[in-house]
């Protein structure tokens, strides 16, 4: 996998680039007629888009909150460029892993787990092996049953 890299300014305002490099995951699963026109679109519009919005003068890579806003920008934005047709649509759920942290965005009914995943070696026997994975994060699932959700495909009509 190619490494998804990042250009942002310093924190000392220096003007110089701090390169940061990380790893793009997605999933798009398409539905109805269409769908696999959109889940094309969004595959191939997502990694540009949320380059551009992080590549941005202004913003700091090591701050969360621009990182998060990035991602959301770009989810919103991919919404309204999708190809319009009342006939199709896709879910997505992307984690962006920058340096040390690990990033999870979702949109629609489809969502994401981050786990742990952990092997020990018991001590009584060295050929012997104890594998756990534990959830460590679930995103939430966008299902129009959930109030948040509900108002909001009230609003847009």
């Amino acid at each position: 996998m190619d490494p998804f890299i990042v250009r942002s300014g310093s924190e000392d305002g220096s003007g110089s680039s701090i390169i940061t490099t990380g790893k793009l995951l997605g999933v798009f699963d398409g539905h109805a007629d269409r769908g696999e026109l959109v889940s094309e679109f969004v595959k191939n519009e997502l990694p540009r888009l949320l380059h551009s919005k992080l590549s941005a003068a202004g913003v700091d890579l090591q701050m969360e909150a621009h990182v998060q806003q990035a991602l959301v920008e770009t989810f919103v934005e991919l919404d309204g460029l999708v190809p319009a047709d009342p006939s199709g649509g896709c879910t997505c759920s992307v984690i962006l892993q920058l340096n040390h942290k690990v990033y999870v965005a979702n949109a629609g009914d489809s969502v994401s787990f981050v786990a742990a995943v952990t092997t020990t070696k018991s001590s009584s026997s060295s050929s012997s092996e104890a594998t756990t994975t534990e959830i460590i994060y679930q995103s939430r699932d966008d299902k129009p049953h959930l109030p948040e959700e509900r108002r909001r495909i009230e609003e847009m009509g």
